[in-house]
């Protein structure tokens, strides 16, 4: 009891305070946290072929200018067919090529033995891929949409929306504590 004789108001300001900061981490640990945490695993991990197929050998690359939004493209001619890349290419003529479903990025076009020859397909392959000696080894994050690119939107929007609850929480705590505060006087009816 209160020294005016009236039950002691229960305060509810304190409960609300603590579910707004939990819900505040909550979202940055989501938000920010998670993809950062997730993208230092992917960058340390290590790259692998987890999917193969031969395609020939080289014969000869014709690139397109591409535009203004459309990237350059090239088609790549082989003793096999035609694969049409994102960017540029070439390669040795009689270098053996192959495609590899890349654990990080995906589907590419390789030289044989040399990983730093790859270039991404610019769409899907329709030939078998075979299974190789690392596919087991190592995690496919390229499978479970874990790339590079989706990390930095997945960062960006973790930042604005933590952003907006943190001004949100700050707002409406800001107004509470007014409220209470003009409150303290009026005289309760009950």
């Amino acid at each position: 009891m209160q020294s005016d004789g009236k039950p002691p108001r229960e305060d509810t300001t304190s409960r609300t305070q603590f579910a707004g900061v939990l819900g505040v981490l909550l979202v940055i640990l989501l938000g920010v946290v998670a993809p950062i945490c997730l993208w230092t695993w992917q960058t340390h991990a290590p790259g692998a072929a987890i999917r193969s197929a031969d395609v020939g050998t080289f014969i000869s690359a014709d690139a397109s200018q591409g535009g203004f939004f459309a990237p350059t493209l090239t088609n790549v001619h082989t003793t096999a067919g035609s694969i049409t890349v994102l960017g540029t290419f070439s390669a040795l003529r009689g270098r053996p090529l192959s495609v590899q479903d890349l654990n990080k990025s995906g589907l590419h076009l390789c030289v044989t033995g040399a990983p730093t020859s790859c270039i991404r397909l610019a769409g899907p392959w329709a030939g078998g891929l075979l299974p190789t000696s690392r596919a087991t080894k190592v995690f496919n994050f390229y499978r479970y949409g874990l790339t590079s690119e989706n990390f930095e939107g997945w960062l960006a929007m973790g930042v604005l929306v933590s952003l907006g609850v943190l001004v949100m929480f700050g707002v409406a705590f800001g107004e509470s504590r007014v409220r209470d505060k003009d409150c303290d006087d009026v005289p309760r009816f009950e």
